[in-house]
Order: C-alpha cells, then sequence, then structure tokens
C-alpha cells in the first residue's frame, strides 16, 4: 500500500502481492504481479516501465487515476477497469493486453499509435490518434474521438465492433482526406458519426 505522496518501484522479478495506491504517490512497476491493482484517486499515478508489467491471466487492475503505458506494456491481466476520472495513456508501439478492458463514464483511454489486445467496452471516451488498433471485440456506447485537427488518423479493429456510441473523426472537404476506422471483424448497431471540418 502506498499512501499519501510518496513513490515506490517495483522493479524486475515477480511481487508476490497486489498493489494498492491510495494518494498523490507514483508507483513505477515492471517485472511480473501475482496479486490485484488499485489505483485509487484522481492523483494516483502507476507508471509502467520499459520491461513491462505482466499478470497472471487472472488479476484485475483498477484506475481511478493515470495509467501511463508511454514507456512499457502492461500484459496478461484479466479485467482491466478505468473509473470515473480515470485515464490510461498508451504511447507508441505500446499495448495492453488483457482479457477484457472496461472504460466507465467520465473515463478516458488515449491511443497513440498504440493498441489494445482485450475484449473492449468503452461507456467513456475513447481518444485515438496515429494509426492505432484494437486487437479484439469493441462495444462502443460512449464516444471514439479521431478529432484532433488533422486527417489520416486510421484506428484498426480486429474483431467484432458494435453499440450506438459516437465516432468523432476530422474531414477535409477540399481534398477529401479523413480519418478512418477499419471494422475487420464487422460492424454492428447504429454507428452515429461527427465530423470535423478541418
Amino acid at each position: 500500500t502506498n499512501n499519501g505522496s510518496a513513490n515506490v518501484t517495483v522493479n524486475g522479478g515477480i511481487f508476490t502481492g497486489g498493489l494498492l495506491n491510495t494518494g498523490a504517490g507514483v508507483i513505477a512497476a515492471s517485472g511480473g504481479v501475482a496479486g490485484n491493482i488499485s489505483n485509487v484517486n484522481a492523483a494516483s499515478t502507476i507508471n509502467v516501465g520499459a520491461a513491462g508489467l505482466s499478470g497472471n491471466g487472472a488479476n484485475l487492475l483498477a484506475n481511478a487515476g493515470k495509467l501511463d503505458l508511454t514507456v512499457g506494456d502492461l500484459s496478461g491481466f484479466g479485467t482491466v477497469t478505468n473509473k470515473n476520472d480515470g485515464k490510461i495513456d498508451i504511447g507508441s508501439g505500446r499495448s495492453l493486453g488483457a482479457a477484457t478492458l472496461n472504460n466507465l463514464a467520465g473515463a478516458q483511454v488515449v491511443l497513440t499509435s498504440g493498441t489494445v489486445a482485450a475484449a473492449f467496452s468503452n461507456f467513456g471516451t475513447l481518444t485515438s490518434s496515429g494509426s492505432s488498433t484494437i486487437n479484439g471485440s469493441y462495444v462502443n456506447t460512449g464516444t471514439t474521438s479521431m478529432a484532433n485537427g488533422t486527417t489520416g488518423d486510421v484506428l484498426t479493429i480486429s474483431g467484432a465492433a458494435s453499440g450506438n456510441g459516437i465516432y468523432a473523426m476530422d474531414i477535409n472537404l477540399s481534398t477529401g482526406a479523413s480519418d478512418q476506422i477499419v471494422g475487420n471483424g464487422g460492424i454492428t448497431g447504429t454507428i452515429n458519426l461527427a465530423f470535423d471540418v478541418v
């Protein structure tokens, strides 16, 4: 348990317990973890190191603060839940791997040429830029936004995509260029498109 504003580093090996970050501190973690991880409030941060952080296939991760995957990958988790006000930042070439990723209302997942390898349910906001990928099914009842003022962003979904959420994209009416969603597993439901003219 990391209380207050202390910083804790877990570097390499297998951490046999769980990790609980309750205050404004930072947990810097890499290696393996056998227990569950909980990032309790908006001021809590977990930074995953370059060696990555792996689970046991069943452990849970609940994030209400910031989970930073811009340097290393998260893999082998059972369920990852991004709670209200939580933010998961997945950087270029980085990935989040779990059986299930739930992004709740009021939460944000940021994909910057990154990958989600999970059955992904989005009730909040997914912000995607560059060439990003969802390797798994995707249920979007929130907002998926590629509207960042420039065209050319591509979000590829390998599994079945469904839901009645919003997909916000940039479009250039002069050139015809736009952002793209590639649904390799088929898309069902009501697709609500919101275009931002650039």
